[in-house]
């Protein structure tokens, strides 16, 4: 299923980063969905062999089943992957990298994206998050005029 999906667009960047790192967490959709930038962290000699660095991506659970309030302080370490096609940390930095460089540093990690590829509802407009409930459809500058009503 990984391999079918292109890599060469954001969507396909978003869309394996999240299968990946689903199944490597094992967690609920929701919870992975909740997932946001300042969740991710690589603790430093994460796997703990001593050279320094880290072969784990920590990513902090906010809310799950159990905690509902998010008071209790939950992590879960994915290691990083064998091959890089299949590797959760791999996938989930490399799309990462492509928020970044279309501005989105902060909020939720998976983003919804239209059908061209921006972030969010329509250019410019705040990125959200899979999670979020749907607004007014996008608008586009230059599309046709049937396309905005």
């Amino acid at each position: 299923m990984i391999d079918a999906i292109d890599a060469g667009d954001l969507h396909g960047l978003r869309d394996r980063a999240l299968i990946l790192l689903a199944s490597a967490m094992g967690r609920r959709g929701a919870e992975i969905a909740a997932v946001n930038f300042n969740d991710l962290t690589e603790p430093e000699d994460g796997d703990g062999d001593g050279d320094g660095d880290s072969d784990v991506l920590r990513v902090r659970v906010r809310l799950s089943k159990t905690n509902s309030s998010g008071l209790k302080e939950d992590h879960v370490d994915v290691p990083r992957g064998t091959d890089l096609r299949y590797c959760p940390m791999h996938a989930v930095r490399r799309y990462q990298l492509a928020l970044i460089r279309r501005g989105h540093v902060d909020g939720p990690l998976f983003v919804r994206l239209d059908q061209l590829g921006l972030l969010g509802a329509a250019a410019g407009s705040p990125a959200r998050g899979l999670l979020d409930p749907p607004t007014d459809p996008p608008r586009h500058a230059g599309a046709p005029a049937w396309c905005n009503t």
